[in-house]
């Protein structure tokens, strides 16, 4: 029965870390769009460069934003007395590093767990969010690139 208090606060974690990725990705999908215009024109390389930089630093931003949230409840339950040792805890558990040279208290242990299921499902929709952004830039930029040879061979003798 010690199990539900530990399960619930971990649920209520992973769905607000959850929201905020789909929050964040929906804006950066916002973005993106906005910037269409930008990121088609010549040349191609370092705009595309330019978008995995973005997407790559709003994703690393995230993670560093989810493992002090993580570090915090840590302290607000009263886990760990020293910040340091909750948000080290936090990185180790949540990059599923799991060195084990700080613990937690028995009844909370399943709490790390549940981090660590929480930062190994964050790093695949990461991998997601970057390659669906580079995918949505390098197909505009080829759609743009066939319609400049479609529109030159139309004017070709």
């Amino acid at each position: 029965m010690a199990m539900l208090p530990t399960l619930a606060v971990g649920f209520l974690m992973v769905t607000a870390s959850m929201m905020l990725s789909m929050m964040t990705f929906f804006g950066l999908e916002s973005l993106v769009r906005r910037l269409r215009p930008w990121f088609l024109r010549d040349p191609h390389s370092p705009r595309l460069m330019a978008m995995l930089a973005l997407t790559v630093t709003i994703s690393l931003a995230q993670v560093i934003f989810n493992v002090w949230a993580w570090a915090w409840c840590y302290m607000w339950l009263g886990i760990f007395n020293d910040i340091a040792d909750a948000l080290y805890f936090s990185i180790v558990a949540f990059t599923t590093l799991g060195l084990n040279d700080v613990a937690m208290p028995q009844e909370w242990r399943l709490l790390g767990g549940v981090e660590a299921i929480n930062g190994f499902i964050y790093i695949g929709m990461i991998s997601a969010m970057i390659l669906d952004m580079m995918r949505r830039v390098r197909q505009g930029q080829n759609e743009l690139e066939e319609q400049e040879a479609m529109t030159a061979s139309d004017w070709a003798p």
